[in-house]
């Protein structure tokens, strides 16, 4: 019987993901120009030229190792740089400025984040390059006028603990913020581009760290769906005239630049199929993301284990579960579908079963 050691295989499909491995073909320096599109063959082939000076700008969890992976990998040049992510290293990350930022609750941190970068823009009369991935929602944040932040703080952790959907947090997340759905823009002064790894499961550009460099024209009526499904004018009963009073959005500097997928989340489960198969194991990628309650998503998980031709075998998913917190209990899906498993699966399970 096959037995594999969780932990070095965990850390091997981590480095599968590393951005020093799918970044760098996404920037060709050429001269006085940065070329930044996707590579020859992938996508649709579009791309846009900056040109030095060049700001770079970090927002999320991934930000600090897709800058790096930019400078020392891909030889970007820059005059200026910020970072703000929950994952600071605790220094430069190649020589770029690293702001420790809060996640998954915004707080008073995410302003003074947010303000640093606008500064940065505001003061920067050349191009700029993005990098954007999950976590960036709670990293920086400007509250829309009259809003405050502590608003914002108790909407997200109430929302989180009700199970709702990332979708639907992000719809209010914009709703109430002057930097998300494209508001960043406003500060930028010349060209831009934006590459952005993708923690959602349809890879849906406005839902990933709300979509700071991504414009959209909404109005309220997403987020005041929300407010209704979750009753929240209970608990905030000034919500939605907050939410109907809206933001600024800035479509002017949104045709200036281009938002590009660098990473899918698919990916991630695609990696994970090749290395199983490489140790022996037949695997079975889903092909539609796991989505909704962390109960639903492990049972079809197993039951394509289950049926997975072969042995040893795997089922390998992809999506985001959501949990709704009771009690005490502090959340998180993954663990919540770890111990769930044990319920589905017998004492001593057969190859067939790994999942």
């Amino acid at each position: 019987m096959l037995k594999l050691k969780v932990l070095p295989f965990t850390k091997e499909l981590l480095s599968s993901l590393s951005p020093e491995r799918w970044l760098p073909p996404f920037i060709r320096a050429r001269g006085k120009q940065i070329e930044v599109g996707p590579p020859a063959g992938v996508g649709e082939g579009r791309g846009i030229s900056l040109r030095k000076p060049l700001a770079l700008i970090g927002i999320g969890k991934s930000a600090p190792s897709m800058v790096r992976a930019a400078i020392s990998a891909a030889g970007v040049p820059f005059t200026s740089g910020l970072i703000a992510s929950p994952e600071c290293p605790g220094e430069r990350v190649e020589g770029v400025e690293c702001l420790k930022a809060p996640h998954p609750i915004p707080g008073k941190r995410s302003i003074e984040c947010c303000q640093r970068i606008i500064d940065l823009l505001s003061d920067h009369e050349g191009d700029v390059l993005f990098f954007i991935s999950g976590g960036g929602s709670a990293s920086v944040e400007l509250p829309a006028g009259g809003v405050d932040i502590g608003l914002i703080a108790a909407l997200t952790s109430h929302l989180l603990r009700s199970g709702a959907d990332i979708k639907e947090i992000n719809a209010l997340r914009r709703a109430l913020s002057e930097v998300k759905g494209g508001g960043l823009l406003r500060w930028v002064r010349g060209r831009w581009a934006s590459l952005i790894a993708s923690d959602l499961y349809d890879d849906s550009l406005p839902d990933i760290a709300s979509g700071p460099t991504v414009f959209v024209e909404e109005g309220p009526e997403e987020a005041l769906r929300t407010i209704e499904k979750y009753r929240l004018e209970r608990e905030f009963p000034s919500i939605s005239r907050a939410v109907k009073r809206g933001s600024r959005r800035c479509p002017e500097a949104s045709s200036r630049g281009m938002n590009i997928l660098a990473l899918s989340m698919k990916e991630g489960g695609r990696s994970a199929s090749r290395l199983l198969e490489g140790v022996g194991v037949r695997t079975s990628l889903l092909r539609e993301p796991l989505v909704g309650p962390v109960e639903n998503g492990l049972r079809r998980l197993i039951a394509e284990g289950r049926k997975t031709p072969g042995e040893p075998a795997a089922a390998v998913g992809w999506g985001e579960l959501s949990v709704k917190v009771r009690g005490e209990g502090r959340g998180g899906r993954c663990s919540e579908a770890a111990l769930r498993a044990l319920k589905h699966l017998p004492p001593r399970p057969s190859p067939r079963t790994l999942t």
